[in-house]
């Protein structure tokens, strides 16, 4: 069980609100946690709000949907029937309104509340845990990590590169060179330098060799074949006798010794494909 949909009502104006709580208990005593229900909480008094179930969830895409149907069931955001701001779905808005001084000091408040804190599953919920805690739920069958599903990771893919779109310049300056429509996501010389130093003279490990022999001998017993077989290899002896030049959109093979013509340079241009 992911969580579950409730409903909070005001018992002195009538006024409802509609939240998503991940837990595996109802907890008749958590009754939201959002901006507007907050502020009518110091108005009227905790004790003057009732918190019913309306329905368990089992993932997290289950509770995102309910909570946006209940919500449009309730018209509880509207603010004379209710206290939810967003249509759900998506945690609430929690920054908008707030001043940049109320901004920063609930950044550092979750920061503060998160820090230390462990990410753990069990194949159907993740949650956070304390360092102290971890052991016990190791036992009752959790692993350190987030929870992956096709779904899932999907979502989050979809999310970074909207969230990437939207905000181009949100990217380390320093890391990633910038193209006319943002930054291009590649990395700039003086990073492939710093990324070249940190890996000269790593070695893999005996397990991993002999775990790429394994894998290559499955492979050749399946059918497979080297398309490299029976061509001259890309790299050849220390530094290679082949290289790659592009001008930003064609690329040309060409070997080491060979001049670089005009208006190329050194490496390989990667069209990606959207589907």
């Amino acid at each position: 069980m992911y969580g579950y949909i409730y409903k909070t009502t005001n018992l002195i104006n009538g006024k409802i609100y509609i939240g998503q709580h991940k837990s595996q208990v109802f907890d008749r005593d958590y009754h939201g946690s959002g901006k507007l229900i907050r502020r009518a909480f110091e108005k009227y008094g905790i004790e003057n709000f009732k918190t019913e179930l309306l329905k368990w969830c089992e993932t997290r895409s289950d509770i995102n949907k309910y909570e946006k149907i209940y919500i449009h069931i309730y018209h509880s955001n509207d603010l004379a029937v209710g206290y939810n701001i967003s249509k759900g779905g998506d945690g609430g808005d929690t920054f908008s309104g707030l001043t940049d001084d109320e901004k920063e000091h609930r950044r550092k408040k979750m920061k503060m509340s998160m820090s230390g804190r462990i990410v753990i599953n069990n194949g159907e919920i993740e949650k956070y845990v304390k360092s102290n805690e971890l052991q016990h739920y190791l036992e009752s069958g959790y692993t350190e990590g987030y929870l992956h599903t096709l779904e899932r990771d999907k979502i989050r893919s979809n999310a970074r590169k909207q969230f990437f779109q939207k905000h181009p310049d949100f990217r380390n300056d320093g890391m990633f060179k910038k193209g006319s429509s943002g930054f291009t996501g590649h990395h700039t010389e003086e990073t492939k330098e710093k990324i070249r130093q940190k890996l000269v003279g790593t070695k893999q490990s005996e397990e991993t060799r002999k775990l790429k022999s394994q894998l290559l001998k499955e492979r050749y017993a399946n059918g497979w074949q080297n398309p490299m077989r029976g061509k001259e290899p890309y790299n050849k002896g220390e530094r290679g006798i082949w290289m790659w030049v592009t001008d930003g959109i064609n690329n040309i093979r060409l070997r080491i010794t060979d001049d670089i013509p005009d208006g190329y340079h050194r490496g390989r241009t990667i069209t990606r494909i959207t589907l």
